[in-house]
């Protein structure tokens, strides 16, 4: 039973998303992971960064395998960049770096800014 109010709060928000509004919840997410790891590495707390950066890894897996996968050239471009961000992401973990962590970030951060126009100007998920 979930008693913690945040928790209650987060879960009625997730279950009454559209998809295209889970899809920026997952883009905000990754954003936040990767900046609590990076602010973990900054302290020296090698573990906690490996979670965040886990988590993130996570986060783009689940957007990437859930692309159509005859999607045509938006999905091509979407998956390339995916790919992009998780190879900075497990380089920039394996070896405790922050350099290819940050590389991720912007590329994250521009495809939920991407996003989140479309959600506003009503622009249909690409298959």
């Amino acid at each position: 039973m979930m008693n913690n109010p945040y928790q209650q709060y987060k879960q009625t928000q997730v279950s009454t998303a559209s998809p295209g509004e889970l899809v920026l919840m997952l883009y905000n997410g990754a954003i936040k992971n990767i900046n609590v790891a990076l602010g973990h590495l900054d302290r020296g707390e090698k573990d906690e960064f490996r979670v965040k950066v886990d988590k993130t890894l996570d986060i783009v897996t689940e957007l990437m395998v859930n692309l159509s996968p005859d999607g045509g050239d938006i999905t091509n471009n979407l998956r390339s960049l995916y790919d992009f961000v998780i190879s900075r992401l497990i380089s920039g973990s394996a070896k405790f770096e922050r350099k290819p962590v940050e590389e991720a970030l912007p590329v994250i951060t521009g495809l939920r800014d991407t996003w989140q126009e479309m959600l506003k100007q009503g622009v249909k998920k690409p298959e």
